[in-house]
């Protein structure tokens, strides 16, 4: 999960963004900037796509504001930025697991979470992908040049898989053998295995070709031919994404190729046909962030309060049809980056023989960008899926508890160093962004929701009359004791926490969650944002309860009768991986 940012901020670059009124230097507590009807022009370009949270609500906790020199703003963003990188490279002292979790899942390690196995981590970066697709490369707008621009102006339609149609992307949709236009996602064959013949080379990889003439790597798999580039991010995204290729045109093969009822000539035919299979595994998708999803990932209260056919939104503009599309940067730069906590150190593929377990480091360079000497996918590389959900009883790889831990490879030298600290790893690009895009610390959000929902953050014993305090401030305490914030203020930090800190910290400490969900506060900006966006672009048939009843209407849109009844109601990611495994037997899909 590295498609979120990874630029140098350049010294320059890091001034000009905290050349402001509110202290942002300390990633402490500032008021953000209140709501424009147009792009925020926090940095030094606009940022067309992007605002922040509760931007109408007036804070009533005061900025930390500061008179300092934007370089010594710069110097004090960086120091606290390291210190709390250092934080997350050490073992988190996590409480042990239930007798419950112990009784089902012997073995089971502290630090994992068998409510949420490992796949959900990359389905959560695929939808990442699909809510944003932009990175903050503040050295590039240092250039002048206008980067910072979210290009998903309707966000969680999966444009992440689909980009824009066979038309607008036809390399990345198969050529049909008749002429016909195309209306199937491409699939690349896996390499060539003894235990494939006769049957050839399964179509299990992403697609990927050659560059024409180039002579740095000739010959070499270097271009995946998908929507989003970033879907080749690393080995578990990439087969993410071709379980939604498989997907679609699983669903493709029962809609007709030729209905005289629903057009007059066959490239309308295959328009229509296409739409109703976007349509079908689009629904299919949302149905599973709803239901299966979010379900894990969220503070029951928090699921309880939005799985509803109209939740209280927090910002109605932002979830009313045609209404503010713009993505909080609190969000992006920040709650939604939990999922980096998640990953694994290391994970099993396949039960293949002698093989198929590898460590996050080759997963993560399992691409055509750093290693196309190693594409296509070989058979060890291939998912079966029940190492990544939980179907029928199988033990998945399960994902790390949420808080403030990550994996040691998400911490060195594959994410170097990006400024004068030296400091590599992908936690310190993470917390460096949100202090130069201005974030307000997580006290000011909570101090805004207890004034426009007074019960809402009560519904968290943890947060309720800042009880969290003292659980930080014995965290922060003991972890300066051992050297690992040197320099720091600890009172301050817990008075003013850096918003993507505390969603880790919360998570982890808070009695309800204890990482195995996220705390209050994170929930509540992950579950307004993005029921928001699904609300604020509808897909056909979501209202309808039943997903069978959806598809039918979907389907009888187009067509005479609904070629989709064979669907099952998929409402989570085993059964959807059941239902894409029926046409794909080998290598074993599940």
């Amino acid at each position: 999960m590295t498609g979120h940012g990874g630029f140098s901020l350049g010294k320059s670059a890091a001034e000009r963004a905290l050349r402001q009124p509110n202290d942002a230097a300390s990633l402490a507590a500032a008021a953000p900037a209140a709501a424009q009807p147009g792009p925020i022009k926090g940095l030094h370009t606009e940022m067309v796509g992007f605002r922040h949270f509760l931007a109408d609500v007036p804070a009533t906790v005061a900025p930390n504001g500061s008179n300092e020199p934007p370089a010594e703003k710069v110097r004090k963003l960086r120091q606290l930025a390291k210190g709390l990188a250092t934080v997350v490279k050490r073992d988190f002292r996590w409480m042990p697991h239930s007798q419950a979790i112990l009784d089902r899942y012997p073995g089971v390690e502290v630090w994992e979470n068998p409510g949420i196995p490992s796949g959900y981590t990359y389905l959560l970066q695929l939808m990442a992908h699909d809510i944003v697709s932009t990175s903050f490369p503040v050295s590039v707008l240092d250039a002048g040049m206008t980067a910072a621009r979210n290009m998903r102006s309707a966000p969680l339609q999966l444009d992440t898989i689909y980009g824009g149609g066979p038309a607008d992307c036809p390399l990345m949709y198969a050529s049909d053998a008749n002429g016909a236009p195309r209306t199937a996602l491409r699939l690349g064959a896996m390499a060539a295995d003894p235990a494939d013949v006769p049957m050839g080379r399964p179509l299990r990889d992403i697609p990927r070709v050659k560059a024409p003439e180039d002579n740095a790597t000739p010959g070499l798999l270097t271009e995946p031919l998908i929507a989003d580039a970033r879907n080749d991010n690393n080995a578990l995204i990439s087969q993410t994404t071709v379980m939604f290729h498989i997907l679609h045109n699983a669903i493709l093969a029962l809609l007709p190729t030729n209905d005289p009822a629903s057009a007059d000539d066959p490239a309308e035919a295959a328009f229509e046909r296409f739409l109703c299979a976007r349509g079908a595994v689009t629904l299919i998708y949302r149905r599973i962030i709803r239901k299966d999803l979010l379900a894990r990932i969220l503070h029951p209260a928090v699921h309880a309060l939005y799985d509803v056919p109209k939740p209280p939104f927090l910002e109605m503009k932002a979830a009313s049809p045609g209404g503010d599309f713009r993505i909080p940067l609190e969000f992006a730069a920040a709650a939604f980056r939990f999922g980096h906590a998640m990953i694994r150190p290391f994970y099993r593929f396949n039960d293949a023989p002698g093989g198929g377990e590898f460590g996050l480091l080759r997963v993560l360079e399992q691409n055509s960008a750093q290693t196309p000497i190693r594409m296509p996918f070989s058979r060890e590389w291939i998912v079966g899926w029940s190492n990544f959900f939980e179907i029928d009883g199988s033990r998945p790889n399960f994902s790390r508890r949420i808080g403030p831990n990550f994996s040691p490879d998400m911490l060195n030298v594959f994410f170097p160093a990006v400024d004068e600290t030296t400091q590599a790893g992908l936690a310190y690009r993470d917390f460096i962004s949100g202090g130069v895009l201005n974030l307000p610390s997580a006290q000011v959000l909570i101090a805004k929701l207890r004034a426009i929902r007074p019960g809402l953050i009560e519904k968290s014993p943890f947060l309720k009359g800042d009880a969290y305090r003292q659980d930080f401030r014995a965290f922060l305490t003991d972890y300066q004791q051992k050297g690992f914030l040197p320099n720091v203020a600890v009172d301050k930090l817990v008075d003013s926490t850096p918003l993507g800190f505390f969603v880790l910290l919360e998570a982890a400490l808070d009695p309800q969650t204890r990482g195995l969900r996220l705390g209050l506060l994170g929930s509540i900006i992950v579950a307004d944002v993005i029921h928001a966006a699904m609300a604020r672009n509808p897909v056909f048939g979501e209202g309808i309860a039943s997903l069978p009843d959806a598809l039918k209407a979907l389907c009888l849109q187009t067509y005479s009768q609904n070629h989709l009844a064979v669907v099952p109601d998929i409402g989570s990611m085993a059964a959807l991986i059941k239902f894409a495994a029926q046409g794909n037997p080998k290598p074993s899909f599940i």
